[in-house]
């Protein structure tokens, strides 16, 4: 893909890194400023942008970034870095359960529910995720939601697909 100014000048071109990948390397010309001032900015991202999007990878994985991927760029990683919000709810343990020991007598006669807000939406825009809670099988489903308003129509939805 080719951006060109008015004047049909290429100046910046988006190259794919192989031939069916969807990341792609930014080639860009340098301008003189007053066409610059009419078009939006292209800036590089860094560390720490790099984290949010790629669901909060560790220092180490990031480093072995360059390695795996051709053209990746390589970044400096300061030496303090910010807390991500993410990483530190994703740190944090839950408050333990008291040992109840009944259970439901047949499956799906009890479910638990959780409603959970995901720290950076997802790649297809989801921002909340549903879980249920098979309380007789231990079995697990989850639904991904755009919004919370979106819980009502995945509990309809988990209700046909269990036939309940």
């Amino acid at each position: 893909m080719v951006i060109t100014n008015k004047r049909n000048r290429k100046f910046i071109n988006f190259t794919p890194t192989s031939k069916y990948d969807n990341c792609y390397v930014i080639c860009s010309i340098v301008l003189n400023p007053k066409e610059t001032l009419a078009l939006p900015s292209v800036y590089v991202a860094d560390y720490q942008t790099w984290h949010q999007h790629v669901g909060c990878m560790s220092e180490y994985a990031f480093w072995h970034l360059p390695d795996s991927m051709r053209n990746f760029p390589h970044m400096k990683i300061l030496s303090t870095i910010p807390i991500c919000p993410g990483c530190a709810q994703g740190k944090m343990t839950l408050k333990s359960f008291s040992n109840f020991m009944s259970q439901a007598a047949m499956n799906f006669k009890l479910i638990h529910l959780d409603l959970k807000e995901l720290p950076v939406p997802s790649y297809h825009k989801y921002k909340y995720f549903v879980v249920f809670l098979d309380d007789q099988s231990r079995f697990i489903f989850t639904f991904n939601l755009h919004q919370k308003s979106d819980t009502l129509e995945a509990i309809k939805n988990f209700k046909k697909y269990v036939r309940i």
